[in-house]
């Protein structure tokens, strides 16, 4: 396994937030774009690939991406880190996971809305007040929430 969206690998805490926020979240913002997961587990490959990105020439991080089933990157791509988690480090790699990563989409397009992250936080806090938020790390994670 590279990496999932299965909720059943994640802890307890953040299941059961997660559960929460899809009961209540189309009773509260039934108009507003609605979240869902885009990682909970994450394979060592996976990590790897990540964390070579923006540290690493795009041919070797490319590679690394071929080997878990991700598409290329560009060069321009490459000038970003997307993770300062090296393999192993990450709360995405424990078993359950103790991550979860949650975006918001308008068709196939991600979308980062001040006002949706603020409700989400809100709603898991609400929740669980003890789950973290990556959108208040030092390098900034939004999408990221963690035990």
């Amino acid at each position: 396994m590279q990496s999932n969206r299965n909720i059943k690998d994640a802890h307890l805490r953040l299941k059961l937030a997660w559960a929460w926020v899809q009961e209540e979240w189309p009773k509260r913002y039934p108009s507003d774009l609605t979240p869902f997961l885009t990682e909970v587990y994450r394979s060592p490959e996976l990590q790897r690939a990540y964390y070579a990105q923006g540290r690493e020439k795009v041919a070797i991080v490319n590679s690394l991406r071929r080997a878990v089933a991700l598409a290329p990157i560009s060069e321009v791509e490459n000038r970003s880190i997307i993770t300062k988690s090296k393999p192993g480090q990450s709360k995405h790699q424990k078993t359950p996971s103790e991550a979860i990563d949650i975006w918001f989409a308008k068709g196939k397009t991600l979308v980062d809305d001040k006002r949706l992250w603020k409700q989400l936080v809100d709603l898991i806090h609400e929740f669980d007040p003890g789950i973290k938020w990556g959108g208040n790390f030092q390098a900034v994670d939004k999408p990221h929430f963690e035990i």
